[in-house]
């Protein structure tokens, strides 16, 4: 089996009287692809590098958010 690592972002929408937690999509991580993401593929590496991390795939607005309550 092998393991394969995202990145996402948590907002915590409250806590109280009903716990709201949104999670964007999970994004493939450039600094450790599963995947090639870039031409060269050593390209979205050196990117996340020298600028962080950044969206990976769909585009940056989240057009379908619904919060997941517990």
């Amino acid at each position: 089996m092998k393991s394969i690592t995202g990145i996402c972002r948590f907002y915590l929408k409250q806590v109280r009287p009903q716990f709201e937690l949104y999670v964007t999509p999970i994004n493939i991580d450039p600094s450790n692809p599963a995947l090639p993401l870039s031409t060269p593929e050593k390209y979205a590496r050196e990117l996340s590098r020298e600028l962080g991390y950044f969206y990976t795939q769909g585009i940056a607005e989240d057009t379908k958010a619904s919060p997941a309550v517990c």
